[in-house]
């Protein structure tokens, strides 16, 4: 498992760095990006991680990229995977399909 911080998640920084310094709200959020305010809630929520789509307008407003939005989602999901306990050991188990291919020829099974 990894030791490094956790980073901060889209939304954190949503709020904290843009959100908060332009005194916007979720609704000024939603009418700007022509976007469900129910999906803007759940963003800034964190209840949903942002796509492709999202980052784009979210660059477009804020006057950066939609890499700097994809860069925060995929770092904090990165670490999350990263440092689940259970998750390390299920991929441990996976093998690599030589070794997969081997064992079901070994075996005789069909699939």
């Amino acid at each position: 498992m990894e030791n490094t911080r956790k980073p901060s998640t889209v939304a954190e920084i949503l709020k904290e760095e843009f959100m908060d310094q332009y005194n916007l709200t979720t609704i000024d959020l939603s009418v700007a990006l022509s976007l469900p305010i129910n999906l803007c809630h759940a963003v800034v929520d964190k209840d949903y991680p942002i796509t492709y789509a999202i980052a784009k307008r979210l660059g477009k407003f804020f006057g950066n990229s939609p890499d700097f939005w994809i860069n925060l989602q995929q770092n904090y999901e990165r670490w999350e995977i990263d440092n689940n306990a259970i998750l390390t050991v299920a991929i441990g188990q996976i093998p690599s399909v030589d070794t997969y291919i081997k064992r079901k020829a070994g075996n005789n099974e069909t699939v």
